[in-house]
């Protein structure tokens, strides 16, 4: 989810600025800012839709929610350098809350993705909003300057064994929520494994030791 900046954003959320970190909004959406109103009517259009998603029976349609993604990062307006892990938490909890509660949105799962690499599970979880509020843990990582002899697969591999040790701890689904290696230089063809020769992008990670997938996942190229 890409939410606007509620200070810059028109009545109609038009235009993309949730990299416009300033002002400073995440106290100011939650109850009791002078823009929580809007933030409420974001949150309503989305619940909207949540409730619209269903099969040819009329049953819902599960829909994985990723709110507030690359939390640890800087970019946007939610990140580490414009509010607190407190603050973070807790507009986490309260959007859940709300489309639970509210909106009455129920076939949602919820994933909590940081940007990788990570130093250890205490950097992974400093803005975790809790077990009760995630179902998916998952993580972003992105490769810009890469070049053919460099580790980054190697880097990426050790991300998706960490966060899969997380998530099997706390019984979630894993994931890699997001993935790219920018460029024309791609890794060795030994580091990626590939499993479609049509579509070389797609690629699997493997644990060697009983040669299971820990994920599938696609790298792009721009």
């Amino acid at each position: 989810m890409h939410a606007p900046n509620f200070a810059l954003c028109d009545t109609e959320f038009a235009g993309y600025s949730p990299n416009s970190v300033e002002p400073e909004i995440v106290t100011e959406i939650m109850p009791g800012g002078r823009y929580h109103a809007d933030f409420l009517r974001y949150l309503d259009i989305i619940a909207e839709y949540a409730s619209a998603v269903t099969a040819d029976s009329g049953e819902l349609i599960p829909v994985i929610f990723r709110p507030f993604h690359e939390n640890n990062g800087s970019w946007f307006w939610w990140g580490a350098d414009h509010c607190t892990a407190y603050e973070y938490k807790e507009l986490f909890r309260y959007t859940i809350l709300y489309l639970q509660k509210e909106k009455g949105i129920h076939n949602f799962l919820y994933a909590y993705s940081p940007n990788g690499p990570f130093a250890d599970e205490a950097e992974y979880l400093s803005r975790y909003p809790g077990d009760d509020f995630i179902d998916i843990i998952g993580f972003d990582m992105y490769h810009d300057r890469p070049s053919a002899s460099d580790k980054w697969m190697d880097t990426l591999t050790a991300t998706c064994r960490q966060v899969c040790a997380i998530a099997r701890d706390r019984h979630k689904a894993a994931a890699v929520t997001e993935v790219m290696v920018a460029g024309t230089a791609m890794p060795d063809e030994e580091d990626l494994k590939t499993f479609n020769a049509d579509r070389p992008f797609l690629f699997a990670i493997y644990d060697e030791t009983d040669n299971t997938v820990l994920f599938l996942g696609a790298v792009g190229q721009l």
